[in-house]
């Protein structure tokens, strides 16, 4: 095996160091690596929703804000990273494209030209990511407010009717009860 050939296994390759493109390796190295932090920080803060909405056992917020997010970010930012990653472990005398360029072809279901493919099956894969990607965000955008929507509807109409009927019943109600009817009609 030509070792040559392979990145440098831990850390910035020496070479680097002094070399006529140093400053432009090392700043695209950067931005790389802040993209990664980025990108598990977003994670983390996903995860922490998520974890609360089972926490407060809200499943509205579960399956409507933190699965369709956490799946929107894998897919779409994660993908960026993997391909970072493997850019960086694969032989130098592989196709290394430019990630940018491929994630907007990716987003543009552009095909994959034959020097641009990254890894066997890169067009497939890319095409599954944009349809959860695509899946994901009406998701997140419609079912927690028309869910809650027509539950307070239904809940307003519950009580519209329990009072009909108790003031059909009982002719008054005092202060207390009625402060707690609004008090419950605030919280709904």
């Amino acid at each position: 095996v030509n070792t040559e050939a392979f990145p440098y296994p831990f850390g910035l390759d020496p070479v680097w160091k002094g070399a006529l493109n140093e400053l432009t390796f090392v700043n695209s190295f950067k931005m790389k690596f802040a993209v990664i932090v980025g990108v598990v920080h977003m994670a983390s803060g996903v995860c922490f929703k998520g974890l609360n909405a089972i926490h407060y056992r809200s499943p509205l917020d579960f399956f409507f804000e933190f699965v369709p997010q956490i799946v929107f970010l894998i897919a779409l930012v994660g993908y960026m990273d993997f391909m970072i990653f493997y850019k960086w472990l694969t032989p130098q005398f592989m196709n290394k494209p430019v990630i940018i360029n491929s994630l907007i072809d990716m987003v543009l279901q552009n095909p994959v030209k034959p020097e641009d493919e990254l890894f066997p099956g890169q067009e497939q894969t890319q095409l599954y990511l944009v349809l959860l990607c695509l899946l994901a965000v009406p998701l997140m955008l419609f079912p927690k407010p028309l869910l809650l929507l027509a539950y307070h509807k239904w809940t307003d109409k519950k009580s519209t009717l329990e009072q009909t009927r108790g003031a059909q019943t009982a002719g008054y109600q005092d202060l207390d009860n009625a402060e707690n009817g609004s008090h419950t009609h605030a919280h709904t």
